[in-house]
């Protein structure tokens, strides 16, 4: 009987099977290197084509600009702010389709967000504090507006004389003082500081209460809008100027306002209203 002998096994094969196996297939490299030469491919061209927008979209506004079509002016213009917002051209350009049209919420809008960096910026924040008073009767939003011009443009004259106005308006005389000491220090005072300097105790205006009305209906929440016209609904005399105001809306010689001031608890003691009143 023979006896078989144990023998090695040859691993040899085994562990080259196991090492062809194991190796990454040649194809599969080559399709993962086509997929991201596809791709990047695909972003380069993404990028050129997002490059090219604000070209094409500041073209279609000239066309339409140019047929005084002004309602595709306007959509072009905005094409062209969304794609390259901190170009300047761009926000110009929907400001003139705006004031064309005469949107002017719209227009003071888009000025607002006119580039800082932008050397004409100084001109559109002193063109929007016009616009915001005149047309808009938006008196916050145009002082927050002439605050932030001085603070780029300190010798700016508009837009403290606009403060000026706003400011001996509303009877905010602390702020008024602060405004033209300042003005004056700077050699840049409106020609009307000294007249209110000198009469920062006795503020009247004959349309105070007109003027503030106005101001309110589109201000109603403003707390020395509120006060300032308190005050001069009760110190204007009713006579031929009442005609003037709305039936439903507040006379000369109404107490009313001055009467729900102190109920609301305004803060009403800088304006010194016993004073106020007995003139």
């Amino acid at each position: 009987m023979k006896i078989i002998k144990n023998q090695k096994r040859d691993e040899t094969p085994t562990s080259i099977n196991e090492g062809h196996q194991n190796q990454f297939p040649i194809w599969r490299i080559i399709r993962l290197l086509g997929l991201l030469v596809v791709l990047i491919a695909c972003l380069l061209g993404y990028n050129g084509y997002r490059a090219s927008l604000p070209g094409k979209y500041q073209n279609l506004y000239l066309e339409a600009n140019q047929n005084e079509d002004w309602k595709n002016a306007e959509f072009w213009a905005r094409k062209w702010t969304e794609v390259d917002n901190n170009n300047g051209d761009a926000w110009l350009a929907l400001g003139d389709a705006l004031q064309v049209q005469q949107k002017w919420q719209e227009l003071s809008d888009a000025m607002s967000q006119f580039p800082v960096d932008d050397k004409r910026v100084r001109k559109i924040l002193d063109m929007r504090g016009d616009l915001l008073v005149s047309e808009l009767n938006d008196i916050v939003a145009a002082q927050a507006n002439d605050l932030m011009l001085l603070n780029l443009a300190p010798l700016t004259a508009s837009a403290r004389q606009r403060l000026t106005y706003i400011y001996s308006m509303t009877l905010q005389r602390e702020k008024l003082s602060q405004l033209l000491r300042d003005s004056v220090q700077l050699q840049c005072e409106p020609q009307e500081a000294y007249y209110y300097l000198f009469s920062l105790s006795n503020l009247s205006f004959s349309d105070g209460l007109l003027v503030t009305t106005k101001w309110l209906k589109k201000r109603p929440e403003s707390e020395p809008l509120q006060i300032a016209q308190a005050i001069f609904s009760v110190r204007t005399k009713p006579g031929k100027s009442q005609s003037l105001f709305d039936k439903e809306g507040v006379l000369p010689g109404d107490f009313s306002l001055l009467e729900k001031c102190k109920k609301n608890t305004l803060k009403m003691s800088k304006y010194s209203l016993t004073r106020f009143i007995r003139r």
